[in-house]
Parts: C-alpha cells; structure tokens; sequence
C-alpha cells in the first residue's frame, strides 16, 4: 500500500501501461513529486488490464499511460530477447502473433535500472506467451480496454507524448486528479527500467554474449528441433 499524504484522494495510486510505453519513468514521476517513497515500485502495478486489477475500488487511484504503436512495437522488438521472441525481422514481428513467437529459451542478459542502482538479469519475461495476438491488436485490445474506464473518478489516461511534450500541463493534470496542491514538478534526468547495456567492461562482456553468442545459441536450437522432429517423423 502507498503511504500518500492523507489530503490526497486516493489511499493508493497505481500506475499502469502496455509494455514499453514509460510506465517505469511515470512511475518514478509520480513517486518523486507526490509520495516521495523513495522506490517508483511503490506506484508501479505493471501491464495488467482493467479486468484484472480492483478497478472499482474508489480508493485506489489508477493512472494509464499509452504510447504512439509505432515506438512501442520498436521498442518490445528491440527487446525481443527480454521478452522471449525468437523473430528477427521487423515486418515479420508485427505480422505474427506473440504466442507464436515466444521461446522461453531466449536468455539474453540485461542491464536494469532502479531507484537503488543498476543490476543485470538474465531470464525470459512470461508477458507474451499466452497472448494470441499480433502487436498491433494487442496494443489496441490493451489502450481500448483501459479508455472505456477514462470516465471514472478514479483513472486517468495520459498519453506518453503529451507527457514528455507537456510535461508542465500533464503534471497539473496528474495533480488535479491526486487532488494534490502541487504546481511546480520535477523531472527525472536518468531513465528507469530496462536499458541497453553499455558503460563497463563486464557489461561489454554481457553484450557480445547478446549479440554474437546468444544469436548462434538460438541457431543451435532450431538445428536440434528441426532434426528431432526429422528423427520423429522418421520412426513414425
């Protein structure tokens, strides 16, 4: 539970988005000028849709963040290897469905920012495996879900752009809805969350791993599949 000032309105606030569309840097927005926690994780509840979250409770506060589809499906692709997408050609992403893509055993190591410092993590995001969807109609199925709520006293839907454009009048927003007395907003200089690996001779170290032997990893298991199923069809 946030520990919010008690002449907000909400007891909680909860910040939610597609993937790759800011969530972690409102999320840290929203900590450092209303709640002051110290962890953006405090407000951050992730990519969840309306049905699976306690929409209806009017003391939690819900703000939804979207994005422009074009830099968000650059983004997850860019990413693919967090998110288990064994895909390398762009057009062919954006015409498959993620399920179809997903492949658990794409282990790519990245470099992750939090309020605390940074840290590396190896491991596949279960985020897409079960969505049976192309990018683009799951992005519409998640922005679309979220607006039929956008009348409700108790969620906002900003847009990323207009927050990063707007900052000023987004913040005021924000600030109406929390009903906080707040007017002047600072920004965040440094980005949260995922980032490409760079800066140290162990993350130099990680990014050949991602780049050139992870690549062949990924060959080596399509080989080892493609001769099983050989062997199978064979003895069948």
């Amino acid at each position: 539970m946030n520990n919010l000032d008690p002449k907000l309105r909400f007891n909680e606030v909860r910040i939610y988005a597609h993937q790759r569309s800011g969530s972690n840097y409102l999320a840290e927005l929203i900590d450092s000028n209303f709640i002051e926690s110290g962890s953006y994780k405090n407000v951050y509840g992730g990519h969840a849709l309306p049905s699976e979250v306690d929409i209806d409770n009017p003391s939690i506060g819900y703000i939804y963040l979207y994005r422009d589809f074009d830099k968000v499906a650059q983004s997850v692709f860019k990413l693919r290897n967090t998110f288990g997408l064994d895909v390398n050609d762009y057009n062919r992403f954006l015409d498959t469905r993620y399920s179809e893509m997903f492949n658990p055993h794409l282990k790519a190591i990245h470099q992750v920012k939090h309020h605390n410092g940074m840290k590396y993590e190896s491991r596949v995001s279960e985020y897409f495996r079960n969505i049976h969807m192309t990018p683009r109609e799951f992005y519409d199925l998640h922005i679309s879900a979220w607006e039929n709520y956008s009348e409700s006293e108790n969620i906002l839907v900003i847009s990323y752009e207009g927050l990063t454009g707007g900052f000023g009048n987004t913040m005021l927003r924000i600030s109406d809805f929390l009903g906080a007395k707040i007017s002047e907003f600072s920004n965040i200089s440094e980005k949260v969350g995922y980032l490409p690996i760079k800066g140290t001779p162990k993350s130099m170290l990680f990014s050949i791993y991602n780049q050139n032997i992870l690549p062949q990893l990924i060959k080596l298991y399509h080989t080892i599949k493609k001769l099983k199923t050989a062997i199978y069809q064979h003895e069948s």
